[in-house]
Parts: structure tokens; sequence; C-alpha cells
């Protein structure tokens, strides 16, 4: 992957995105932040955040897979019982 794609995908999740931005800065030391210990503490409570923003939005998409897959799956079952009922269900 370059630096591009990276780039890209980030874009398409802006939560995150803003996150990992707030670490790049302790590491580049663009805040405020002076003391080893503050930012230790710092990082750990945003790498928390950021460890359930993925899991949060890894639930998400895995929840929309599977419920694509059951549709398609189940399609045909749906069309058959309307089929039977005479297009009302039972």
């Amino acid at each position: 992957m370059n630096e591009r794609d990276l780039v890209k995908r980030l874009a398409q999740h802006p939560e995150l995105k803003a996150q990992i931005e707030k670490l790049l800065d302790v590491a580049e030391s663009r805040n405020e932040i002076l003391l080893a210990d503050d930012a230790e503490d710092f990082v750990v409570e945003e790498g928390t955040k950021l460890n359930k923003m993925f899991l949060e939005e890894w639930a998400v998409k895995q929840e929309s897979r599977a419920s694509t897959e059951f549709t398609k799956r189940h399609k045909s079952v749906r069309q058959d019982i309307k089929k039977n009922s005479g297009g009302t269900q039972a």
C-alpha cells in the first residue's frame, strides 16, 4: 500500500483519522505535553479511544456483511413464501 492509498482510506474514517492525528501530535511534540508521564497517560487514554473506535467500526461492518449475506441466502425463501401465501404472510 502506498501513501496515497492510506490517505484515501483514512479519509473514509474521519474519526479514526482525527484520533491518529492526536497521537502523531504527541509523537512530534506538537502539543503542550512536557513530561514523559503525561505523554504516556495521554497516549494510553487516546489509544483506548482509538481501540474502541476501531472495534465499533469493525462491528458495524461485520453486522452489515452478515445482514447482506443473510438476505442473499434467504431471498428465495421469502419469494417462495409470498408465492405460496398469495402475497400475504401468515
